[in-house]
């Protein structure tokens, strides 16, 4: 046997704790309360008996809830899949200058508008999407689910990160955690589509793009912008530096070449459509690989239906015991 989500098990001892210590100050708070109608008040035996069922059955409640969200597996087989085995993480920038209007509507809802015709083009791999500006995080972790990808990337926009920034170096280590989360299908190919202006990358882009390439991932970049644009505030009007002048923001597509270099891949012209770039230089087409593959037998809807019996009877021992 093993769990699919053993992360969940380390909730298991600090729940069990927490809901019998309030089951305990509950029961004690009640009986203050009686006491305080009646002094002569005491709890008979069998209502003692009945109040220790109801906290086992609600321990024991959590303990199944607990296990069932770690998903217990036992008795596997071995199954032939074929898959073209291609992972893709989409990284997208959504620092400030992303808003600039120098391509229309704007750099991000352009990029947006290349990645969903990226998502036409993609059959059988999986993809994936991580946000960032001053910080990264995973959005959507590696799927074969287009639609679900589809409405994370649908709730993107700049104000979703706190921190302003362009840390494309920590965005691509997160690329490489989602790869690393999603490697139990046996992937044979990982790549990374980089979109930004490329602006201020920070440290360590070219760093982990290399540590990506030697992990077998290519990276490749989308440079977003023109010449230069001011970027618009949130007050309608632009961003101005210390002295007053318009803030100019110019992609830096050398820097993003040289992250793509780094990552053993290349820079996308400007011209070029993710959806035909995707065609011509990731898809497998037909060739598709068969590989033999343990398929475990989840066990946790067992679990489950055991927690909700549990919770049903100390709801009915709770009536139960006052009559």
């Amino acid at each position: 046997m093993n769990f699919a989500e053993q992360r969940y098990l380390y909730l298991l001892l600090p729940l069990v704790l927490l809901v019998f210590g309030l089951r305990v100050w509950a029961s004690k708070n009640y009986r203050r309360r009686l006491s305080l109608l009646s002094a002569t008040w005491k709890l008979t035996p069998l209502r003692e008996a009945w109040e220790w069922l109801r906290r086992l059955l609600l321990l024991t409640a959590v303990v199944a809830m607990v296990l069932a969200l770690a998903r217990p597996r036992w008795d596997f087989h071995w199954s032939e899949v074929k898959h073209r085995g291609s992972d893709l993480v989409v990284v997208l920038d959504l620092s400030r200058s992303m808003m600039a209007t120098d391509v229309k509507p704007n750099r991000l809802e352009k990029a947006k508008r290349s990645i969903r015709d990226l998502l036409s083009a993609v059959q059988g791999d999986r993809i994936g999407l991580v946000l960032f500006s001053g910080v990264a995080f995973i959005q959507c972790p590696l799927t074969y689910d287009k639609a679900s990808f589809d409405l994370f990337l649908d709730q993107v926009s700049v104000d979703l990160l706190p921190v302003q920034g362009t840390e494309i170096g920590q965005a691509l280590e997160l690329a490489e955690k989602a790869f690393e989360q999603g490697s139990e299908t046996g992937s044979r190919a990982k790549n990374v589509i980089l979109i930004s202006d490329g602006e201020d990358h920070g440290e360590n882009a070219y760093g982990q793009a290399k540590t990506l390439a030697e992990k077998g991932a290519r990276i490749f970049s989308l440079g977003m912008g023109l010449e230069g644009s001011p970027i618009p505030a949130d007050n309608g009007s632009f961003l101005r530096d210390d002295k007053g002048q318009l803030v100019l923001s110019r992609p830096d597509l050398a820097g993003l070449a040289k992250i793509a270099e780094n990552g053993e891949g290349r820079l996308i012209a400007s011209s070029e459509n993710l959806d035909d770039f995707y065609r011509q230089e990731l898809s497998h087409g037909e060739d598709l690989q068969s590989t033999r593959e343990k398929v475990w037998r989840e066990r946790h809807m067992a679990l489950s239906l055991l927690a909700f019996s549990l919770l049903l009877g100390e709801f009915l021992i709770s009536k139960k015991r006052f009559t």
